[in-house]
Order: structure tokens, then C-alpha cells, then sequence
């Protein structure tokens, strides 16, 4: 009986420390079984997490218009957003994977993306804005791309990441814009005006090549100086020899805002005799708020017009033969000088005089000689007579000389000199035959109350008492 009692209680006994450790295991298991859900929880969130970023980067990849592709070690394609299917005219960006560059571009420029690629991951540096021109079957393309190495986590190359932007467009609109320069160039350099481009402290930035020739320039490097530099080697002057300082040069007067047309000035070189005329013209580019950037002066060489200018002027109010006045501007001058005398009472004088025998002269020697004569008495008119008086050619050998501001017996004086000049000089005829000339004159002074033309009667019957009287000699009423 104590047997089968101890028998039993060891049976319970073990039954207890079996149903203790099963209670243990079992409890094991539930902590288990708990953390085990624990750890699948956020094993699932993450998963979500990595799904949505991935969703998210997927999102982003495809929404960028630049081309975003990963290549593994061989430049396969392993990852590609919609902007790389796009240029490669593929319908998804899957059909790109595991293709390199030569199942898309011409060879040439396959095995230029991929010797990039080599590089990159063999010097395991970037790879930035680095300028290519591919070709596909949608046409040209030019892109910026920037390559990058991946590694994984043991820093391992595995491949890279590259982004390329399409600046096909731009680098149109840029050629467009070379194109429009060149042409503005070649127009800029092809124009016979010259044009000199300065920034707003003076300092000449360009010169096209008529404005370099106009200052004797060979090079732009020569001509690029500040204003001030300049006056070292010019000078600018009026058409009336007035000396500029240099505030008052074309570009010192553009630079404070004014607008310059047509501006004559007289250029010479300091240390030469060589001197033009310019015609300056200017204003300052503004940019779009009106804030002055750049000085433009346009400049023209118009020494010949006003050569021209002054000739042809000089033709309309001069003899051909002489030099004198002709008839007209000595009558404008004569009035003028009437009414200067009138206003003031001021003394005023009109010698009028021929050539004696000058008839004989033209039968016996010729008209060429004769022309000679009038040339010569011309010279000794000039040579006497002062800068305030006035002599004037009236036809044939008959001329006149206005004194303004001069007494009769000032004038007699001056008149003498030119009789007894006139007498000693000898003037040789074309074939070198010596001709003596003389000449004979009449002088009157205005009076008051009487009018130019009575001025000029008392002058004519002057001289025609000279010529009474014998000719070579000064008559005065």
C-alpha cells in the first residue's frame, strides 16, 4: 500500500513539474508568438513606408521632365523615369531595362555616353553638365548631364545614377542668337560709318572697323582707352578752330545724357598735320528700367562734303579768276556796312578801279595773258587792303574795294599803295613776255543823308576823272 501511495505521489509530482513546464513553454510561446507579431507589425509598416516612398519616388522620377535613369556596372539600364521612355520613344519606361545606350543611339554616340559611364565609376567622381549631342530616331538632341557613382554598403561601385536635362531648345534659341550677332557684326563692320562703344566711366569697349581706320587705329587693342587717354592724341576743335576742352568732346557730353546729332567737329592727331572732319552723333542704351548700361558714338568722315560745302560756297560768293567777292556778296557786304556807318557814324569809303589799256593788253597778248592781269592786280589788292575791308571783282578789269571804318584820306593812303604796287610789278604772259600794268582810281566816302547807290556814283565819277586825268592815279571826291 505505501508502494503503490509513493508511487502515486511521484506519478502527481512529476505530473506537476511537467504540467509547470508545459504552463512555462506554453507561456513562452504566447511572449513569442507576441513579439513575433510585434516585430511582422512593423515589418509590415515599413514595408508600407518603403512602398509609399518608393511610390513616391516613382511619382517624382516620372513628374520631372529631365531624364533620371540608374545603370548597373555594364551601363545597363536598370532604372528609368518616363522622361528617359519619352526621348528614347519607348511606350514604358520597363521596355528600357536591361538595355545599354546602343539599342537607342547611333554607335558613335553610344560609345561616347558609355566611356562617361566608365569613367565615372572607375574614378568614382561625378561627372557634371557635361554638354552631349545624341542622335535617336526622333532626331538630334542636346542634353546636360551629370553622372554620379553608386556604392553599396561595403563602398563597392555598383553602378550609377545620371540626370540629363533636354536643352535642345536652348542651345537652338542660342544659335539663333550667334547667328543674329554674326549678322549684326558682319552689318556693324560693313558699314562705312564708324561706331565706337564705350561703358559709362569712358572706357572704349569696341570700335568697328571704319571707326578704327577714321583714327588710324590697326587693332582694337590700340583704340581701347579711356576719354581721357585721348587728349593725349587728339585734339577737337570747332569749324571755327575753337579748341574743345574735354568735357565738351561727343562722348564726355553723351555720357551725361545728351543726345548728339550731326555734331561738326574738326579732329586732329596732336604732333601731325593730319586732321579730318567728323560728323558725331550718340546716345546711351538704356535697359528695360531705363537705367543708361552703354555710350554708342556713330561717327562719319565728311572732310570731302565739307570741302565740297566750302567750295561750293565759296564759288556762289567768290570770282572763279580772282578770288574777290563777286558782284552780289559785295553789294550784301556794302549794305551791311551802309548800315553799320549810318547807325554809328562811322566813316565809310568806296574805291572803285580798272585796269589802264587792259584792251591792248588782251589784243596784244591774249586772253589768257589777260587773265593773268586780273589774277595779278587781284594778288596786290589782297596784300594792302586789311582782314575788316572788303574787294569785290564787277566784270571785265573793273573792281571794287569797300573800307568801313576808315576816313577818305586813310583810304587814299591805302589805295596809293595798291596803284604804286600794282606799277612795279611785272607779269609774265604764258610764253613768258614781261607785261607792266597800271591801274586808275576813284575814291568817295559816304555822306549823310545819301544812299549806296549815290556812293557808288561819286566812286565811278571819281575814277572817270582818273582816267581823264591820264590814268595811273587815285582820284578823290
Amino acid at each position: 500500500m505505501e508502494v503503490v501511495t509513493a508511487s502515486v505521489t511521484l506519478a502527481l509530482l512529476l505530473l506537476s513539474i511537467l504540467l509547470a513546464w508545459s504552463m512555462r513553454r506554453i507561456d513562452a510561446v504566447r511572449r513569442a508568438n507576441a513579439v513575433l507579431q510585434q516585430v511582422n507589425h512593423q515589418l509590415e509598416s515599413r514595408v508600407s513606408e518603403l512602398s509609399h516612398q518608393s511610390n513616391l519616388m516613382e511619382a517624382l522620377m516620372d513628374n520631372i521632365p529631365d531624364q533620371i535613369y540608374f545603370k548597373d556596372v555594364e551601363s545597363r539600364f536598370l532604372k528609368v523615369n518616363r522622361g528617359v521612355a519619352g526621348t528614347l520613344g519607348l511606350n514604358s519606361p520597363s521596355e528600357a531595362l536591361g538595355k545599354t545606350d546602343c539599342d537607342f543611339y547611333s554607335a558613335d554616340d553610344a560609345s561616347s555616353f558609355r566611356l562617361d559611364d566608365q569613367s565615372v565609376m572607375t574614378n568614382q567622381k561625378p561627372l557634371r553638365d557635361r554638354i552631349e549631342l545624341g542622335h535617336t530616331g526622333r532626331g538630334e538632341q542636346w542634353m546636360s548631364t551629370t553622372k554620379a557613382p553608386v556604392f553599396d554598403a561595403t563602398g563597392k561601385v555598383i553602378g550609377l545614377v545620371g540626370i540629363s536635362r533636354d536643352i535642345t531648345e536652348r542651345k537652338r534659341a542660342d544659335e539663333v542668337l550667334r547667328e543674329s550677332e554674326e549678322r549684326y557684326r558682319i552689318v556693324v563692320e560693313s558699314l562705312t560709318e564708324g561706331i565706337v562703344v564705350s561703358d559709362l566711366s569712358g572706357q572704349t569697349l569696341e570700335w568697328n572697323r571704319a571707326a578704327l581706320a577714321m583714327h588710324g587705329y590697326a587693332t582694337l587693342d590700340e583704340a581701347r582707352h579711356r576719354l581721357s587717354d585721348f587728349a593725349a592724341t587728339f585734339e577737337l576743335t570747332t569749324l571755327g578752330e575753337s579748341v574743345l576742352p574735354l568735357d565738351q568732346w561727343p562722348l564726355a557730353r553723351i555720357l551725361r545724357g545728351e543726345d548728339l546729332r550731326d555734331c561738326q567737329l574738326r579732329i586732329r592727331r596732336v604732333g601731325s598735320s593730319w586732321q579730318r572732319v567728323f560728323s558725331y552723333g550718340g546716345t546711351l542704351v538704356r535697359d528695360d528700367h531705363g537705367q543708361p548700361r552703354l555710350a554708342v558714338i556713330t561717327l562719319s568722315d565728311i572732310t570731302e562734303r565739307k570741302q565740297l560745302e566750302d567750295e561750293l560756297r565759296h564759288s556762289a560768293t567768290h570770282d572763279k579768276l580772282t578770288g574777290l567777292f563777286n558782284r552780289h556778296q559785295f553789294d550784301e557786304r556794302l549794305i551791311e556796312a551802309w548800315r553799320v556807318s549810318k547807325r554809328y557814324s562811322m566813316p565809310l569809303c568806296l574805291c572803285m578801279c580798272d585796269l589802264d589799256n587792259f584792251k591792248v593788253i588782251n589784243d596784244t597778248f591774249g586772253h589768257q595773258a589777260g587773265d593773268r592781269v586780273l589774277a595779278g592786280f587781284a594778288d596786290c589788292i589782297r596784300q594792302v587792303i586789311r582782314e575788316s575791308d572788303f574787294a569785290g571783282r564787277f566784270g571785265g578789269d573793273e573792281f571794287c574795294i569797300l573800307f568801313p571804318n576808315t576816313t577818305a584820306e586813310q583810304a587814299q593812303h591805302a589805295v596809293e599803295r595798291i596803284r604804286a604796287f600794282l606799277e612795279r610789278q611785272t607779269i609774265l604772259s604764258a610764253e613768258g613776255t614781261s607785261i607792266r600794268v597800271t591801274s586808275s582810281f576813284g575814291l568817295a566816302m559816304r555822306q549823310p543823308e545819301t544812299t549806296e547807290t549815290h556812293l557808288f556814283a561819286q566812286a565811278d565819277k571819281a575814277l572817270y576823272t582818273a582816267k581823264k586825268n591820264g590814268r595811273n592815279c587815285v582820284i578823290v571826291i
